[in-house]
């Protein structure tokens, strides 16, 4: 039996992220180091209207066939962003990337002037994946790129996603690299540039960044996904119940993160342990409890946060959908990361007692299926030849 997937390409690279239930397809996200490319996907979306934005769009066609700046600017002067697209898919598709770059460029500019939030981070990721095709030392440049548009930016949405995108585009390129930072000493961390960081840098400005994202959660909880539509793929209908506002992408984005195993890197002497019974608690019971940790690197130790600012978050909430969501994730997790021995029973005992208290609830089938897969996995390990001890 294997577990229900929905479709998550979340990511500045080519491999995406699977998860189940979740908003978002895919982030119009590109680095030299991994171009990503979509059939019929992201690259082709049609654009959609900035909605933190007043400016109007109109319908128009480009008559020629054929890249024209003059036509672009004619076009993104009307605030057609949406014409403005088509014409950059046109050229990539066409093969003309330089072309594309420059009406991409083009766009930026006059997002930039007209302070239209969502398509300056649409023309920023789209740069730098035209840049990987067309310069040296575009991954280099594509950083310090998005290091300068985050100190120049104030507000959200602009900064905070950003944020996030960079923190991604770090955990990508140690990925990439991973060998080569591990062999490196902690004195190679000092400095700006990124390509000679050892580990525990990489892990410091990762999750500053994750973290720095998050800083502001009440004006993120404003912000709908809707909001950031141009940059958003959806996933099924229903999966929007479970990252209603911005806050909630951003935070998933950084449980991403700090939940992977490859993440966990860092080997302090006193190392953070999950071993309090809270955390197969109840989400209210979880979300009061207070953990002790003297490990400033510690992932697990920042996976747990997240988690209780979530729950807390979706307590009130006058639909579960997103509170369990978040609640499922977190017993996955602690079932395989908690160090106490009889955590697997613990993990079963907590999914029966949320299917009791939302027995009535739709989204209570999603509590169904992982008290299944526990069952399944059990009596898979059953051995009927097997001597009793």
């Amino acid at each position: 039996m294997k577990e229900r997937q929905y479709p998550l390409k979340l990511s500045i690279y080519s491999k995406p992220y699977i998860m189940r239930k979740s908003v978002l397809s895919c982030l119009w996200l590109f680095f030299a180091w991994a171009t990503m490319s979509f059939e019929g996907g992201c690259g082709n979306r049609e654009a959609k209207t900035d909605p933190l934005s007043t400016t109007t769009t109109t319908n128009t066609t480009n008559p020629n066939n054929e890249t024209d700046m003059k036509w672009i600017n004619n076009l993104l002067g009307g605030g057609n962003y949406d014409a403005a697209w088509k014409e950059v898919d046109k050229a990539e598709q066409n093969g003309l990337t330089e072309d594309a770059q420059k009406l991409v460029q083009a766009i930026y500019e006059r997002a930039k002037a007209e302070n239209h939030t969502v398509q300056i981070i649409k023309a920023l990721l789209h740069r730098y994946k035209f840049s990987a095709y067309n310069e040296e030392n575009s991954d280099t440049k594509a950083i310090q790129s998005l290091r300068d548009e985050i100190s120049a930016a104030t507000t959200a949405p602009l900064k905070p996603i950003l944020q996030s995108v960079l923190a991604e585009a770090y955990w990508q390129y140690f990925e990439a690299q991973r060998y080569a930072i591990l062999q490196r000493s902690d004195a190679q961390g000092i400095g700006d540039d990124f390509k000679a960081w050892d580990a525990n840098r990489f892990t410091t400005e990762i999750t500053a960044l994750h973290r720095a994202a998050l800083q502001q959660p009440e004006q993120l909880q404003k912000i709908s996904l809707s909001d950031i539509d141009p940059i958003v793929v959806d996933g099924d209908d229903d999966s929007r119940k479970l990252r209603p506002p911005l806050y909630d992408f951003l935070a998933h984005r950084a449980l991403d993160y700090f939940m992977n195993d490859q993440a966990d890197i860092t080997k302090a002497a006193d190392q953070f342990q999950i071993s309090d019974a809270a955390v197969f608690a109840d989400a209210k019971t979880f979300a009061q409890t207070q953990w002790s940790n003297t490990d400033p690197l510690s992932v697990k130790y920042y996976a747990l946060l997240l988690l209780q600012q979530l729950s807390q978050s979706h307590l009130r909430d006058n639909q579960p959908d997103a509170l369990i969501d978040v609640s499922l994730k977190r017993l996955s997790y602690a079932k395989q990361k908690s160090t106490l021995p009889d955590r697997s029973q613990r993990y079963l005992k907590a999914l029966e007692v949320m299917s009791e208290q939302y027995k009535a609830q739709k989204a209570a089938a999603e509590i169904y299926y992982p008290m299944a897969q526990w069952h399944y996995d059990k009596a898979a390990e059953y051995d009927p030849f097997a001597r009793s001890q």
